[in-house]
């Protein structure tokens, strides 16, 4: 599909009142985000093996407002576009959105204002953590089996470390790299395998400095790319952008968690992980290879029966990769990763603490985690019936409830102190 100057098409991370329109070749360019120079990329290897995803709904906004947009074009967040669909690789511990809207591999100028508003975005970084324990059991027969047992498995949203430009705190920069011919690094240039010809280049933090050409004397730009992508012949062909955060030390974060957790007396098996949302974007043509690729069913179908280790060569044979834009968003310096995961300390003790299984520890849930640390949770409903047992007006019930409270307490300061969540 061919978008012609007088359509107006909806693109995702653009400001409430801006819309991609197809122009002339003549028409004015248009001025893209601050970039902030930083240190010099190393180029990352991709696996060409079947990552292992699943299909899913990705609904974490940064921002919800639409109240300069049309109903019919208003869109729910930032990572939502044109016929866009989140995967998510469990081997990777990433998610990725995925397009195959035909006028985005068809239109070059559309193709490229839609990279430029895409780089202003960033990566969005969660925790996994999970403890379990091991049980041990013996049978009527008088043989031992042994059971893994869940005690708690939720995600802390990082969320806040890192916001779109509009939107960001003091300190915050992101730096974009656009590869270039005869650079000597290895990329995706639009064949099917890597090929070694270029650096990575890397722009200044001026309005004009994607479109002005001052990337490098030789180029391409990032629309020559797009014009090359969108100019290409083959049928199956893809045009990606990663998304990288930089200058946080991971690590760290990690050991702090498991830190966290561990002064709470915990002695079960602990493993933290982050989790990177919307690593990448690839805007795929419509083919049917690509569609097929895409699609669920078919990928566990192959899985299943085993036919990626023909379909996958095959795939890798027909495609023409473009892998030329990378994107580095650097988290402001205060913060540190110690005093950020910190803060989320009250938090963290409540959820482990609490068994909380499949949920999103967000900044909400700090304060309520140190009430209820400090002893201070008691909900509106719990103040009454204390107030009524003050009173000598309290019923049967209230004495009840009063003593399970007291028993739930009672164990939950026994396992702090003694211990908890070791095999059995």
């Amino acid at each position: 599909m061919t978008v012609s100057k007088a359509q107006t098409l909806p693109v995702a991370g653009a400001s409430t009142d801006i819309l991609l329109e197809a122009q002339d070749p003549t028409g004015e360019p248009c001025s893209t985000g601050n970039l902030v120079p930083y240190p010099a990329y190393s180029d990352l290897e991709n696996d060409d093996s079947p990552p292992a995803y699943v299909e899913h709904d990705e609904s974490l906004p940064l921002v919800n407002d639409h109240d300069n947009l049309p109903n019919e074009l208003a869109l729910s967040n930032l990572y939502e576009i044109p016929g866009g669909r989140v995967l998510t690789s469990k081997r990777e511990g990433k998610t990725y959105t995925v397009s195959l809207a035909p006028y985005l591999s068809s239109n070059a100028e559309v193709l490229y204002k839609f990279f430029k508003l895409q780089a202003d975005i960033p990566p969005l970084i969660c925790f996994s953590v999970k403890g379990t324990h091991t049980v041990s059991r013996r049978n009527s027969d008088r043989q031992r089996s042994s059971e893994t047992v869940t005690d708690f498995d939720f995600l802390i949203d990082g969320s806040g470390i890192l916001a779109a430009p509009r939107y960001a705190r003091d300190g915050y920069h992101r730096v974009t790299k656009v590869i270039k011919d005869n650079d000597g690094v290895s990329a995706y240039r639009g064949g099917r395998f890597k090929s070694t010809r270029s650096g990575w280049v890397t722009n200044e933090n001026t309005e004009n400095s994607l479109e002005s050409g001052d990337q490098a004397t030789n180029g391409p730009t990032l629309e020559e790319w797009c014009q090359r992508f969108c100019n290409d012949k083959s049928g199956v062909r893809s045009f990606t952008l990663h998304r990288d955060i930089v200058s946080w030390n991971l690590n760290i974060i990690q050991q702090e968690i498991k830190s966290i957790i561990r002064s709470t007396n915990y002695r079960g098996s602990l493993s933290v992980s982050p989790f990177i949302k919307q690593s990448r974007l690839t805007i795929y043509s419509p083919s049917f290879f690509n569609k097929m690729r895409t699609n669920n069913l078919v990928w566990w179908a192959c899985v299943i029966l085993q036919l990626w280790i023909l379909a996958w060569p095959l795939l890798i044979l027909l495609e023409r990769r473009y892998e030329i834009i990378r994107v580095e968003h650097r988290p402001p310096d205060f913060p540190t990763e110690t005093e950020w995961i910190r803060r989320f300390a009250p938090a963290i003790k409540a959820a482990a603490l609490g068994r909380r299984k499949g949920e999103t520890v967000t900044t909400v849930d700090i304060t309520r985690g140190a009430d209820m640390l400090a002893g201070r949770d008691d909900t509106h409903a719990e103040r009454e019936r204390r107030q009524r047992m003050d009173r000598g007006e309290a019923t049967w019930a209230d004495s009840v409830v009063g003593v399970v409270r007291g028993v739930s307490e009672v164990a939950r300061h026994w396992d702090t102190s003694l211990g908890w969540g070791g095999d059995e």
